[in-house]
């Protein structure tokens, strides 16, 4: 607020009677008027400081994750021509005087809400269950590039207790070859799905004294390959499962939490698609998330999803004029490249030769077409088409009888709903299978068997399933040095961290 020196004049002659006095002798009604309008908070800077910046905070609870607050600083001000360069969080339990979280400042366009804070998720109790139940109080300051500063504060409650089901799992970590910068962790197979920040940081830390909660950070999911279909007992041969995708995005711990109020990965490692008879089943996707899923996974909770491959379809039989089954389609490829965007890649159409039966008639719609389409709604994993569509994270199940069930996951997995990423099975009909769809970001759709029956032999031919999609989370920075291609996995999925202490 800029008060003129007319208006200033004309305040004192009402304390002076009239008298005009110059205004750098700072008469006493002036002084008077500021310090009534400093006690009514209508001027910015009444400790002294001009154009002091404005924060503002809200503080609540999160509508989907019980126990984790969210604090948004994001209307916060400078005044003038300044800008904030840093905003600075602390929270207090209020009944028990113990700060939760921070104080955390935070910097570089990180300042955005609401920032998510998740203060008890990495403090597992001996059952399982924590009661985060009463009251808190927030603060937020707010600095200007001169120095200036100004605190919010406001107070919220949490509801109640929060259950966590958090196994003390460790990472394998080396240095990569031939490049001592990077530490590369692998996440254990057989832990059960969950796994603390602290918990791979210090496997990694002591290979390179410079990896922290700062350093770059690659985080890499790998999806399952399908499985191949089986050979004719006489004639054609298999086709080839589809590799199974990569999805990557590029952060560091810091940054992680910030994101999502927790230093926890849940993460669901894509089981291998089968291929003891007939069609190969798809293999399913690997994922990451930021919470446990309970029966669904909110898309706005999704770290990382790689797609399995489809299933390659059997060998035609002898009578068949020995036709190689089709092959299954490869699962999506997904980079968050560019900070603040997602990535989504679509999984890869089934082979398609494009010859007709032997009988002279062509196949329609026989191989499974790859899921996660990019005109899919956001948020919403489309699948592909084939003898039987993926839907949502399913990849397809092709005709006959499938001999494979639904691919999961090889470190357990909660029973999840339809965009979870399982693969579809693969077909098992009289004459030959066709392979079952990948899963992940949209499942792939099956392949199935086209052909005509006629005199001296069965004319069919056996199709693949299409790629399960894949998606990454928005990178929240670059690194030129981060893979940019893969070439396909064929066995069950994997999830790496890989520490690069020399970005570009």
């Amino acid at each position: 607020m800029s008060l003129s020196p007319a208006f200033l004049g004309r305040i004192h002659r009402l304390y002076t009677g009239g008298t005009n006095v110059a205004l750098s002798s700072k008469p006493t009604g002036v002084v008077l008027f500021i310090a009534l309008a400093c006690s009514m908070g209508a001027l910015q800077g009444c400790d002294g400081s001009d154009n002091a910046p404005t924060a503002r905070l809200t503080a609540m609870e999160s509508s989907n994750v019980p126990g984790r607050m969210e604090l948004d600083g994001s209307l916060s001000v400078a005044s003038g021509e300044r800008k904030l360069v840093s905003h600075t969080y602390t929270v207090t339990n209020q009944d028990t005087g113990e700060t939760v979280y921070g104080p955390v400042t935070i910097q570089d366009g990180l300042d955005q809400g609401p920032l998510k804070v998740h203060p008890y998720a990495d403090t597992a109790s001996s059952n399982g269950v924590k009661d985060v139940s009463g009251n808190y109080q927030a603060s937020l300051t707010v600095t200007d590039d001169t120095g200036q500063t100004h605190t919010e504060v406001t107070n919220f409650a949490l509801g109640g207790a929060v259950s966590y089901a958090i196994n003390d799992c460790d990472a394998t970590c080396s240095l990569a070859s031939g490049n001592s910068n990077q530490v590369v962790c692998t996440l254990n197979t057989s832990c059960n799905q969950a796994v603390l920040w602290t918990n791979i940081i210090t496997q990694a830390s002591p290979l390179n004294s410079a990896v922290d909660e700062n350093t770059t950070l690659w985080i890499q999911a790998i999806g399952a390959g399908g499985g191949n279909g089986t050979n004719a007992a006489f004639g054609g041969g298999s086709g080839a499962g589809g590799k199974g995708g990569f999805a990557q995005t590029v952060t560091t711990g810091t940054e992680y939490g910030n994101i999502f109020g927790n230093a926890i990965f849940y993460y669901y490692l894509g089981q291998a698609g089968s291929h003891d008879d007939s069609g190969g089943a798809g293999g399913a996707a690997t994922i990451v998330a930021s919470v446990e899923p309970d029966g669904s996974l909110s898309h706005s909770e999704i770290v990382l999803i790689a797609g399995g491959g489809g299933g390659g379809g059997e060998g035609s039989s002898l009578f068949s004029g020995s036709v190689q089954g089709g092959g299954g389609g490869n699962g999506g490829f997904a980079y968050s490249s560019q900070v603040g965007k997602s990535a989504t890649g679509v999984g890869a159409d089934a082979f398609y030769d494009g010859l007709p039966a032997l009988d002279g008639s062509w196949f329609t719609n026989t191989n499974g077409l790859g899921g996660g389409g990019t005109d899919c709604t956001e948020g919403v994993a489309c699948g592909g088409d084939g003898h039987n569509g993926g839907y949502q994270g399913f990849g397809g199940a092709s005709g006959g009888s499938g001999s494979e069930g639904s691919k999961g996951w090889i470190n357990s997995g909660p029973d999840l709903a339809v965009n979870a990423g399982k693969g579809g099975e693969g077909g098992n009909p009289a004459t030959c299978g066709g392979g079952g769809g990948g899963g992940g970001y949209g499942g792939g759709g099956s392949g199935t068997v086209y052909g005509t029956l006629s005199t001296g032999g069965d004319h069919y031919r056996c199709y693949g399933g299409g790629g399960g999609g894949s998606y990454a989370l928005p990178s929240t920075r670059t690194d030129s040095k981060a893979p940019t291609s893969y070439g396909g996995n064929s066995g069950n999925g994997e999830v790496l961290f890989i520490f690069n202490t020399d970005p570009s």
